[in-house]
């Protein structure tokens, strides 16, 4: 892969690997590359760091809608499942809202 061949690639676009993927599975969603966007994003959740879940919530969200346009539904239900998870429900919270919103759709959907 060229992103680890370039010296601080990281430093330099400002952004981390992480964030590339994700942003590459949302060009290969909007461009009808579905399961290209479902591995980016897989790949981005497997390069998050374990400590910052509200981050991997937020990938699970988008790996849940690319697993449901790739006609996954099961699996997508389980990414939506996984953001909920993720979000702890102590305090209420914009980004738990959006987690039961995530689960919500995808049920709505399947």
């Amino acid at each position: 892969m060229l992103w680890q061949t370039v010296p601080n690639s990281a430093g330099l676009v400002k952004i981390d690997l992480a964030e590339l993927c994700s942003w590459g599975a949302e060009l290969a969603s909007r461009t009808g590359a579905a399961p290209r966007a479902v591995a980016l994003a897989q790949k981005a959740i497997d390069l998050v760091q374990e400590g910052d879940s509200l981050r991997a919530a937020r990938l699970y969200d988008r790996l849940g809608r690319y697993l449901h346009e790739s006609g996954k539904t099961d699996a997508a239900l389980s990414a939506f499942e996984r953001v909920v998870e993720l979000v702890p429900a102590e305090q209420p919270s914009a980004e738990r809202a959006q987690a039961l919103a995530a689960l919500a759709d995808g049920l709505m959907f399947a």
